[in-house]
């Protein structure tokens, strides 16, 4: 198997990875969404705040400032969903190619990387934006009085989010994880991508400078050949 080979390879290895953990955080991501009915918890406030006969039958009930930006939610669902889709059709048409060995062109190389660039780029914003975004969701809910609770266990207090329960410390959790490694996943396709750019452009010069070199010599070799019937 020549170089080429192994990295066609490598990416269709790489793009089955990016394909599951894309999957990883497309799929809670949408839970979250379908359970808050669009709404979302990234960058959302609220307090715990003592009964005081409000109805409530916790020493503290927790009471929601504002939801946080939908398009938070949307972005990083959307990043995640066209990562999945794209990583799907690439590893297809890669094991396609790799199975009948087919030569990609140097341009459709070039169009790959710049995608792959492209893609790590929304999937860094996108993690950065889970992860910030439940960071600051977190602080506001893991204040409960005299007491600091976990995020985890947060999840498991009545928050009275319009009384639906959601586990959004385990949903945004497995998001940021798929997230992440999907974007070092997309970084280490567009290096493949770049090294199979460089690869055929090698390929490619020591081809024509092996056609260069073998005409040079049969033009050589006529010119004797011509010089020697003059003189015979």
């Amino acid at each position: 198997m020549g170089l080429g080979n192994r990295l066609l390879f490598c990416q269709c290895t790489a793009y089955l990875l990016a394909f599951v953990l894309s999957l990883f955080a497309a799929v809670p991501l949408g839970e979250d969404q379908h359970q808050l009915r669009g709404r979302c918890l990234l960058y959302g406030a609220g307090r715990w705040q003592q009964a005081n006969g409000s109805g409530c039958a916790q020493a503290h009930c927790f009471h929601l400032l504002r939801w946080g930006p939908q398009a938070a939610c949307c972005y990083s669902l959307f990043v995640a969903i066209f990562s999945c889709a794209y990583s799907a059709l690439q590893g297809f048409r890669s094991t396609y190619l790799l199975c009948k060995s087919f030569q990609e062109s140097l341009f459709s190389e070039f169009v790959s990387m710049l995608l792959s660039c492209t893609i790590a780029l929304l999937m860094l914003v996108a993690s950065a934006t889970v992860s910030d975004g439940l960071n600051t969701w977190c602080n506001s809910v893991t204040n409960k009085g005299n007491t600091t609770i976990s995020c985890r266990d947060a999840q498991e207090e009545p928050l009275n989010l319009n009384e639906v329960p959601t586990l959004f410390y385990d949903h945004f959790g497995t998001a940021q994880f798929g997230l992440w490694c999907a974007w070092i996943v997309w970084i280490v396709l567009a290096i493949l991508a770049f090294l199979k750019i460089s690869h055929s452009r090698c390929k490619d010069d020591f081809s024509v400078q092996y056609k260069e070199t073998l005409l040079s010599q049969q033009s050589h070799g006529y010119f004797q050949r011509q010089v020697g019937s003059v003189f015979i």
